[in-house]
């Protein structure tokens, strides 16, 4: 739904707290980057204008329509009125009870007020939606059996439709309004009643869980799951003077008024024309990741684990082709000199061709989705159950050779794995082409996983990115490693998303490529150009991290690096 409506260049919402709650899930959920203060979603290469604007009503044809709408009501009492299409949003229920309150606290009104509730039929064929009727109106006749006496009836029910010339007679005559939804995304019932008081203004009772709450301040505002709460809201709109009731109303009305349908149809056509005008959102800077990492590494020592094609290298035609720049192999090399940060590029490569495409001082490197580790600590080893596969790659490779390596396929024999290339295989024959190849993977006992125009066959033993992550913290940093560790994980396929699974909670993963791809990353990034600014964050970060520890805490204090604890 998300990336449904992120196809829109603006997307507008009825209230700005709903607006700002879209942009969040589209951080939260999609990785997105995200501009709260000027209201911007990036997706992709695209800026989203998100905005609110506030639906409001033809204010001036309810307001005429209350002068010529017949008298509803031909009783005494006092008016209370609600009118809700019949939905369990609506609260009407939980009002009910409310009113039911008011009159067992305050018993010196009752004979002097009558509940009218109009409930509009809804969705009459659903059995929920019928229960709710049978339920609310068990507890309307409950309650009027209670307190009813043969001269006065509490509340009187109305489960129709009412047309809207009658409706605005009700609104105009009732002194109080309980629009008492428990979710409602606007509710312009509020603004209607607002509109039609034209004569001896009344009192509007309204719920924060509204849109319309969110704006008309000058309502009394109710909590509708408080029964006690919305007793003593009702008594107090009961016992409100006239001034206060004429100045809370005024104001109400004339903000109606000005923010009526019309301010609205503009409003929208107007941020409409202001689409090309409006300023997009930077290129991904070193601030983005400030703002994404520095709140969650805090007091945390930082362990960076990279994937290597497709995040730290472009996707190459051929895997020998994707070489590091020289920039990004300084990056890493300054990062990892600091020895303030564990560095370590977990790849689906061999160890011997990792090792042949790094050679960086002192990089941790892990091998075959992390079954081979060549650790700066020492550490050097194998996955013993992955051994028993290694004599099956040779057959396996041959037989993908002679069925599957035409019109542009080919294979990639590894310590442990195959991988089946299709990038160039000619696109009619390739669906059938990648069916064969994971056939033939699967009959020699290997699992056949996708990848980047790839399909690899991995040993199946139950192993993953998810589970070489673990491991590779555990050689680092001991199996307590969640205690004093935080790990930022950075990858771009398939088989990354198990790491990014595996640190849900732990860490601070990162998805680079297209945004429509469905991903467990808490962040995206569109290329290995943006993981270029990441490494060059991480070595401010690095390079702040270590002044704060040769500095003393007097010079830490005058360079801003610490606050000083006036706690005391």
């Amino acid at each position: 739904m998300l990336l449904g409506l992120l196809g829109c260049d603006l997307i507008a919402f009825h209230t700005n707290t709903y607006a700002i709650n879209f942009i969040e899930c589209c951080y939260h959920i999609l990785g997105s980057r995200i501009d709260k203060q000027e209201m911007l979603v990036e997706y992709g290469n695209k800026t989203i204008i998100v905005r609110a604007l506030p639906l409001g009503i033809p204010y001036n044809w309810f307001e005429d329509t209350a002068k010529a709408s017949p008298k509803p009501f031909h009783c005494k009492e006092t008016i209370i009125l609600g009118v809700d299409r019949l939905d369990y949003t609506k609260g009407i229920i939980h009002r009910a009870r409310g009113y039911e309150r008011f009159l067992e606290k305050y018993p010196e009104c009752r004979e002097k007020v009558v509940f009218f509730q109009i409930a509009v039929p809804s969705r009459t064929d659903v059995d929920d939606y019928r229960n709710l009727k049978d339920e609310l109106e068990r507890e309307i006749g409950r309650i009027s059996g209670r307190f009813g006496t043969a001269e006065w009836t509490p509340i009187k029910y109305i489960y129709n439709n009412i047309p809207q010339y009658e409706l605005a007679g009700y609104y105009r005559d009732a002194r109080i309004a309980l629009i008492t939804a428990v979710r409602d995304g606007m509710n312009l019932v509020a603004k209607e009643y607002v509109a039609c008081q034209i004569a001896d203004p009344g009192v509007l009772v309204l719920s924060p869980f509204t849109g319309a709450g969110e704006t008309m301040h000058e309502a009394l505002l109710v909590n509708p799951l408080e029964q006690e709460m919305l007793a003593d809201t009702i008594k107090n709109a009961y016992d409100m003077k006239y001034h206060e009731r004429k100045l809370r109303m005024n104001a109400l009305q004339t903000r109606e008024r000005l923010f009526n349908l019309d301010t609205w149809r503009d409003s929208f056509f107007d941020a409409v024309d202001l689409i090309d005008s409006v300023k997009k959102m930077q290129s991904l800077n070193l601030y983005d990741f400030e703002t994404w990492l520095d709140p969650l590494i805090r007091g945390y020592r930082l362990t960076v684990i990279l994937d290597y094609d497709g995040t730290l290298v472009p996707i190459k035609p051929h895997p020998d082709l994707a070489v590091l720049s020289d920039e990004v192999k300084d990056l890493l090399q300054k990062l990892i000199d600091f020895k303030l940060v564990d560095v370590c590029i977990l790849s689906g490569r061999s160890m011997e061709n990792l090792s042949k495409m790094v050679t960086l001082r002192d990089i941790n490197l892990a091998a075959s989705h992390g079954m081979e580790l060549k650790l700066a600590n020492g550490i050097e080893e194998e996955n013993e159950q992955a051994i028993i596969f290694k004599n099956k790659v040779p057959e396996l490779a041959a037989e993908l050779k002679e069925n599957v390596c035409h019109y542009g396929g080919w294979i990639e024999e590894k310590k442990y794995h195959v991988t089946f290339h299709w990038r160039d295989t000619n696109p009619s024959l390739r669906p059938t082409m990648v069916q064969r190849a994971k056939e033939i993977i699967q009959k020699h006992g290997f699992q056949a996983l996708n990848g980047h125009c790839t399909v690899e066959a991995r040993p199946s033993i139950g192993w993953d990115k998810g589970r070489g992550v673990y491991n590779i913290l555990e050689r680092l940093h001991g199996v307590t490693w969640a205690d004093n560790v935080r790990t930022i994980f950075i990858g771009d396929d398939e088989t990354d998303e198990d790491a990014m699974r595996a640190l849900a909670g732990l860490g601070i993963t990162f998805r680079v490529g297209k945004p429509n791809i469905r991903t467990h990353a808490s962040h995206r990034l569109p290329n290995p150009d943006a993981v270029k600014v990441f490494l060059e964050w991480a070595v401010e970060y690095a390079e702040s991290k270590k002044k704060y520890y040769l500095s003393t805490p007097s010079e830490r204090r005058s360079q801003g690096l610490v606050k000083r604890d006036r706690s005391r």
